[in-house]
This record gives C-alpha cells, structure tokens and sequence, in this order.
C-alpha cells in the first residue's frame, strides 16, 4: 500500500535539488554546454557527460524531467498518482502537438523531434519515414498519429479531445481541446477527494491551470481570430480564475494587455506601474505557484498535494531552464534572460 509517509523522504530529496536564482546565473554564464550539463547533472538531471550541444541538452532535459515526474507518480498514493498522471498525459501531448507545429512550419523532421520526449520522437520519425505523417495534415491523418504515437488513457483523453472538434479543425484548435480535456479531467479528480484536501490542491492546480489556459487560448485564438470552432470551444471553456468568455472579450475589444491584469488582480495582487502586464502575470502565477509548493512540504495531514507540489515544481523548473536555453541560443545576453525568468 502506497503511504504519503513512504513519499515524504524521497521529495525532500528532491526540494533540496531544485535549482536556485544563482544556479540559473552559473547556466548562463556557463562557458560551454557540457559545464551546463555539468551544473544540471549536480541538481538531479540525467544528462550524459558528452553533451556539446542546445539541442541535445534540451532533449535530455526534457527527458529527465518527464523521468522524475513518472517516478513521483509511481509512489504516490493512488488519488495522487492519478492527479500526476493527467498532467503527465498534457505534458505528452502538448509536445505532440508542438512537433506537428514545427513539421508544419519548416518541413524539417530534426527540428520537429527535437520538442518531443525520445520514445515518441523515435516513433514519430518514423511516422514521417512511412509517409503516415506530412507537413498540413488534416485531423483524420492527426487522429492516426495520435493513435500510434499514445497508449492507454493518454490515447484515450486525446482521442476525446479530437472528437471535440471538427474534422476541418486544425491543429491550434485541436491543442485547445487537448487543454479543455486535461483541465475537465483534473477537476473531475480533485472533485472526487475531500473537501479540506481539495482545497489544498486547487491552490495548487489553479495557477498552473490559468497560466497554461492564458496562454494558450489567446495564442490560439490570435492565430485564428473569426474561427468558429476556435471561438465555440472558447464560449464554453474555463481555467480557474480565467474563462473563455474574458479571452473572447479581451480579443473583440483590443485589450488582450488588460487580460493579463485582470487575471492577476483575480489572485490579489496588481500590474506593478511600468512593467510589461503578459511578463508580469506569467512570472506572478509562477511565482505563485512555487509558495504554494514550499508551503505543501512536509503539510500535516498529507494530501496529494504533496506530491503534486513537486510534481508541478519540477514542470515548471523545466519550462524556464527551456526558456533559458532558447535565449541563449538565440544569441541574448545572460542579464536580458535571466530578467525574463520567474525565479
């Protein structure tokens, strides 16, 4: 039987490995990849001695960190495990969805692989070697990636999401939905746990929830402003804090800025006077995030907050060390980057 008390050692293992404000100065101001690889292999992450390259870093990254996600899921007691697991299935699909973007783009299948986790990279090569997959493919040909690329409830939750919308949809739509059915899944799970121990993960939950609803739904409907589909997906949809409705809004009136401070005043707190509201409200919710999880450290009585604090500590340490090396591979000085992260 799978005990919160069996759990606590491991995740205290891991907080005193999360990287720090200064760490992420060392990153930068590191004189080569493989001191990066170095400084990461020092904070848990598998990364192999002869990386020379951004790319391959951020592979590895990306790998390690779905590892340790996969790992915390594994030992979690079950309501927790299965809280996990759903970001998880997000956290997958999302970098699916991402591949077929850059494949759509550039055409290049190196690139394309590059944002994926290796197993499903390896397949979607294959995929492209096959002729299954191709630059612009329309949902039905989307669909059977999905179902080559997924097993079990992740290819279940997917080809749910894919229902959703119409088959002349494209793909922005479909990223949309994909979100839409990891937020509908996760509510339906913290709804299922007491009361008390609810509250602890939706203060948890909700942040991750409307930064990644934030961004994606205007993003989206930027793309595709006027798309039904898009706009009727939108209408009903919901973060936390945030609903479909205040995009739909922000967009017909040009005030996608004001979005940014609404949400933010929706946590208690305001725009700072002169600074930019989309980096202020995503550095704020992140911010937030991360108390909400050196709060839920070693909280009495155990919830599945606990592990899920970790579990979103670790994809959101991921996200900006990503967003550091995206910087730094194009060319940005260390002081600008590292004036753009959230720690």
């Amino acid at each position: 039987m799978k005990s919160y008390s069996y759990l606590l050692p491991k995740l205290y293992a891991q907080k005193e490995k999360f990287l720090t404000q200064q760490t992420f100065r060392e990153l930068c101001d590191a004189e080569s990849v493989e001191k990066m690889a170095q400084i990461l292999r020092e904070h848990n992450y598998k990364i192999n001695t002869g990386t020379k390259s951004l790319s391959d870093l951020a592979n590895q990254l990306e790998l390690s960190s779905q590892e340790k996600i996969e790992r915390i899921a594994s030992l979690s007691p079950f309501e927790a495990e299965g809280l996990i697991r759903t970001l998880l299935f997000y956290k997958k699909t999302s970098s699916i969805i991402l591949a077929l973007k850059i494949f759509e783009s550039t055409g290049n299948i190196l690139d394309a692989v590059s944002a994926m986790p290796r197993s499903e990279g390896e397949k979607f090569r294959t995929l492209v070697e096959q002729g299954s997959l191709s630059p612009g493919m329309a949902l039905p040909l989307i669909k059977q990636a999905f179902d080559k690329l997924l097993i079990g409830d992740e290819k279940k939750l997917a080809m749910e999401a894919i229902s959703a919308v119409d088959e002349g949809a494209d793909i922005n739509t479909l990223q949309l939905s994909l979100f839409l059915k990891m937020r509908s899944s996760i509510m339906e799970r913290i709804d299922s746990i007491g009361r008390i121990r609810r509250e602890e993960v939706l203060k948890l939950v909700c942040p991750y929830i409307d930064i990644s609803f934030l961004m994606i739904a205007i993003n989206v409907a930027k793309s595709e402003k006027g798309n039904r589909a898009v706009n009727a997906l939108l209408e009903k949809a919901h973060g936390c804090k945030l609903s479909g409705k205040d995009v739909l809004e922000a967009l017909q009136s040009d005030s996608v800025l004001n979005l940014f401070s609404r949400v933010i005043v929706q946590y208690g707190s305001t725009i700072e006077k002169g600074q930019n509201p989309e980096i202020y409200a995503l550095r704020f919710l992140k911010r937030k995030l991360m108390k909400e999880v050196k709060i839920r450290y070693g909280s009495y009585p155990f919830t599945p907050a606990l592990p899920l604090s970790v579990a979103l500590a670790i994809e959101t340490e991921k996200e900006e060390i990503m967003k550091l090396l995206m910087g730094m591979s194009s060319g940005e000085q260390c002081s600008a980057i590292i004036g753009k992260l959230s720690y």
